[in-house]
């Protein structure tokens, strides 16, 4: 929900490029040349894409679409191949984060509810990019009605820290 709830600010801007994924939603930014990676200092006019997670109008997109440079994970995923893409901005979905800084994007306790994915590779790959940044995005609270906060005092034993403090950047934002 994260990376689809980012593409309504991107209609304002203009040469993006997008990076390990690409969804439906995204199709529509591509034909009116939002995206297009005419900016980017390595590889310019492609984007590298490991997953095309959407329906048939996004596969008939990307079919032999020049724009879409289909590559292994162990490629997209490549902290050095990320450091090397300047001002490479990566956000990241979470769980919860705790108040040390520890980011959960895997489960609670010892239930699982996603992989850890790139996660870490983008977070690590896009501090070390020329202007890059890393960004947590999460809901401040979950629940159905329940208002539970995303924002917990620590996390319970048995949770994955899928980043640690150590990594995660240290300015915070609030949007609604």
């Amino acid at each position: 929900a994260i990376p689809e709830a980012i593409l309504d600010v991107l209609p304002n801007h203009r040469d993006l490029a997008v990076h390990s994924i690409v969804t439906d939603n995204m199709v529509g930014l591509f034909e009116r040349g939002i995206i297009n990676a005419r900016r980017k200092n390595i590889d310019p006019g492609h984007c590298d894409i490991c997953e095309l997670m959407g329906s048939e109008r996004l596969m008939k997109f990307a079919d032999r679409n020049p724009l879409i440079h289909m590559l292994p994970a162990t490629v997209t995923h490549n902290l050095r191949h990320i450091a090397r893409i300047n001002n490479f901005i990566s956000i990241n979905s979470a769980l919860q984060v705790d108040l040390t800084g520890q980011v959960n994007s895997e489960g609670f306790g010892d239930e699982t509810v996603a992989a850890i994915g790139g996660q870490f590779d983008f977070v690590i790959g896009s501090q070390l990019s020329e202007g890059g940044k890393s960004i947590f995005a999460l809901p401040s609270t979950a629940g159905r009605g329940e208002n539970v906060s995303r924002i917990v005092a620590k996390l319970e034993p048995g949770t994955p820290v899928s980043t640690p403090r150590h990594a995660v950047p240290v300015s915070y934002t609030h949007l609604t």
